[in-house]
């Protein structure tokens, strides 16, 4: 594939090249002098072909621009995507953070209930560790509904930032179609001259 310079170039010398060859045969009739033919044909094809080089030139700038955007909503999505792995992470992490309290603080109190005499089945022993349990049945329901909204939100934004993408691309497939059409011309050009 060519460089857009070189397209460019190629674009511009065939649009030339294609509007020389049209003004010269219209003036040719006129009654004009040659070097005067030879001059408004030229000075007609120059200002041809530059119209469509700063039109081949816009396209280009166009899918640049175009690129640039895709390639900033890939990077927020995979952003969106790797925030939503370590809120994963940092929900486990402190799901078995809190159960090993949980484990630590019901080894103390049941040695210290145990220290005052009190067994597994005395009544105020079992209070307190039924009081233990619900309080960490909360903080896990707890844990896991913020890290699971932390994870709605960043897959949500992740697709948005695909849709995004996505909606870059018409520009791409015009800019494709222009310079499959500008080519085909330029061939078609080749062949009449």
């Amino acid at each position: 594939m060519c460089d857009p310079v070189t397209i460019t170039a190629a674009a511009s010398l065939g649009s030339g090249y294609a509007a020389y060859g049209a003004s010269a045969t219209a003036l040719v009739g006129s009654g004009l002098t040659a070097s005067a033919i030879t001059t408004q044909s030229l000075m007609t094809a120059a200002s041809v072909g530059l119209t469509v080089g700063s039109g081949v030139m816009s396209m280009y700038n166009q899918k640049a621009s175009s690129d640039m955007q895709k390639a900033k909503f890939e990077a927020q999505k995979q952003r969106y995507k790797s925030e939503e792995k370590s809120a994963f992470i940092e929900e486990k992490a402190a799901t078995n953070k809190r159960k090993r309290d949980y484990v630590d603080n019901y080894n103390k109190k049941l040695a210290l209930q145990s220290s005052m005499g009190r067994t597994l089945q005395s009544g105020s022993t079992d209070a307190i560790l039924s009081a233990d349990r619900n309080v960490l049945k909360r903080d896990l329901d707890y844990i896991g509904l913020s890290g699971f909204e932390k994870r709605l939100y960043n897959s949500q934004m992740a697709q948005e930032s695909e849709l995004a993408k996505q909606a870059v691309d018409p520009t791409a497939d015009m800019f494709g179609t222009a310079v499959s059409t500008g080519l085909a011309t330029k061939s078609l050009l080749k062949e009449i001259t």
